[in-house]
């Protein structure tokens, strides 16, 4: 995920594209119907576009050219996927789709569609952000995915999860106490960072004070589920994946040193 990045949200006009992963400008188009003709849906798919074109160019209604321009504009596959069709100025319709919008993707390559209820990201379903953190234990990990895979359809699942697996990571630490107000508390007598320590706090009792680990409150929205996933990260690369490093690189110096730093710090703990 990038550093700077945007999430999908109806009160932007520009986000990271949940296609393409661009971030680019998003038009927003309301909705509206109209029955169908007897009653029975007409399904697109590749192979019906195929069919239908094939047949207009056999019959000399269009260019060789139509094909594709109407691939680009359907994206449409043989199990049949979302799709959207502009159709011309004026096309009469009964019903309008209250609470129902669609955030067109404004970057060139891309111009996909994708399908709101209310504040909630329908279509597509996969989740391109908060990818976890590559040091995150698998554990943590599982459950953090589960959370992602959640998140459109229910925000306040997202953030349930998260608070577990926050849990999860002070465990992982091995944070000694009974809940984990007092497991953060034993991570700061250990020296823990104030801004994580704020962190940790923040994704403890962020929503409601009285929250605990997988409890789904009332008050948790999108905005929340957001602020976890990144809080998460954040708190996985501080508190394991930095010392991961500074690890990694102490353990080149030669044994010698190693021994010796060993030593002059033993003394000093001694005096």
């Amino acid at each position: 995920m990038e550093k700077n990045y945007t999430a999908p949200a109806v009160t932007k006009t520009a986000f990271h594209c949940p296609h393409c992963g661009t971030k680019a400008p998003q038009q927003w188009m309301k909705c509206f119907a109209h029955p169908v003709e007897n009653n029975i849906p007409v399904l697109t798919t590749i192979l019906s576009i195929q069919q239908l074109i094939s047949r207009a160019h056999k019959d000399g209604i269009l260019p060789p050219g139509v094909q594709q321009a109407w691939f680009k504009e359907g994206q449409a596959s043989e199990a049949g996927d979302f799709l959207f069709k502009k159709l011309n100025e004026g096309d009469y319709v009964r019903f309008v789709l209250e609470n129902i919008f669609f955030s067109v993707c404004v970057e060139a390559s891309c111009g996909k569609a994708a399908l709101w209820i209310h504040d909630k990201l329908i279509i597509p379903s996969n989740d391109i952000s908060h990818e976890p953190n590559e040091d995150m234990p698998d554990a943590v990990k599982a459950i953090y995915n589960e959370a992602r895979e959640v998140h459109k359809s229910s925000p306040r699942a997202a953030a349930a999860l998260l608070r577990l697996c926050c849990e999860l990571v002070c465990e992982y630490l091995v944070a000694q106490g009974k809940d984990l107000n007092a497991k953060i508390g034993d991570l700061v007598s250990r020296g823990l960072d104030t801004s994580i320590q704020q962190a940790l706090d923040y994704v403890r009792v962020v929503g409601n004070d009285a929250v605990h680990p997988g409890q789904i409150t009332q008050k948790d929205n999108n905005e929340t589920a957001e602020a976890l996933f990144i809080l998460l990260n954040e708190i996985v690369a501080e508190m394991i994946s930095k010392p991961k490093q500074m690890e990694s690189l102490y353990s080149k110096l030669p044994e010698a040193i190693r021994y010796s730093i060993a030593k002059r710090d033993k003394q000093t703990k001694q005096a």
